[in-house]
Order: structure tokens, then sequence, then C-alpha cells
């Protein structure tokens, strides 16, 4: 007989990413949309790295197809803003690599930005921070 499996499905080979200090606003939203999605905020930003860089067939978690109607989810309080983990497939981190490399910015960096870009794509026009062009 045998015994009962514990413990999730593999997800393949990952590779951890921790970045730098991020802003609490940024990682609040993170959050939040992760928790829309059921997810915490590390298999979701693994997530949409593999989006990113074409490799849908490394999303794990997400539901693709709910992907950009989560336009008005608030952000949530969030645990230490200075400590932000994910862990995207082997493949993914080899390419986010190259790319940082070639922007000449650390991984942990890289990833701040492709965050800051993805809170700025989904977030309502209305919520978002907009500083006024002077004359």
């Amino acid at each position: 007989m045998d015994a009962p499996k514990r413990g999730r499905p593999h997800k393949g080979n990952r590779q951890a990413i921790k970045t730098e200090s991020m802003d609490a606003t940024l990682k609040s939203q993170l959050v939040a949309r992760a928790k829309h999605h059921g997810l915490d905020y590390g298999p979701y930003v693994a997530d949409l790295l593999a989006l990113d860089v074409g490799r849908p067939d490394l999303v794990h978690d997400l539901d693709i197809q709910t992907l950009d109607l989560d336009i008005d989810v608030k952000p949530e309080p969030c645990d230490n803003p200075n400590y932000f983990l994910t862990r995207p497939a082997r493949e993914v981190h080899a390419i986010i690599s190259q790319r940082a490399a070639k922007e000449r910015i650390s991984l942990g960096k890289y990833v701040i930005r492709f965050c800051e870009d993805h809170i700025r794509k989904v977030m309502p026009t209305d919520q978002q921070e907009v500083l006024p062009i002077g004359a």
C-alpha cells in the first residue's frame, strides 16, 4: 500500500531571488494582487516573470485568463517590506539575469523594477500617483 502524498507538487527546479529593500506601498499592492489570485506574493511574481520572458509553460499557480481582471484591488498591509523573496524557474532566472546584466543593475533591482511596471500596468489610473507638470 502506498503512503499518502504529503506537501505540494514539485514545481521544478527554481532559483531564489531576494531583492534589496522594496517600497512598502509597492509590496502591499503586490500582496493584494497575489491574495486576489489566492497566492502568496513569491509564486505570483515568479509566474509573472515566467510570462514576461515568454515561458507560459513555467507558470504554475497563476490563472493567466484572469490576470488583467483584478483592476480594483485595494493594497494589503504587509510584513517586512525589506524582505522580498521569489523563486522563479531556473530558465526564467537565467533570462532575467541576462537582462539585469545588460542593464547593469542587480537582479534584485531588476525584479523591483519589474514589479513596479506590473503595478503601473494594472492599477486604475485614478489610484496611480501623478506628478503635475509645471509650465
